[in-house]
């Protein structure tokens, strides 16, 4: 491990489908993820699809929206 470095094991799933973003807190609560959350993402993606998710969520949810491509 580099000195002044931390690291995390998240747990992860990959999910894919029709419709798939309304059934996030579903997967969200099967890795024992039940908030709060942060949300990091370009301005497009949350446009696209962060604004399903973070208000399919039973939690709270801070965004933080980045200029991707500058």
């Amino acid at each position: 491990m580099i000195p002044g470095f931390k690291s995390a094991q998240l747990p992860r799933m990959i999910v894919r489908g029709v419709d798939i973003l309304k059934e996030t807190p579903k997967y969200l609560r099967e890795l024992n993820l039940t908030g709060p959350a942060m949300m990091v993402a370009g301005h497009h993606t949350y446009d696209v699809a962060g604004k399903i998710i973070v208000d399919s969520l039973e939690f709270d949810v801070e965004v933080f929206l980045i200029n991707s491509g500058d």
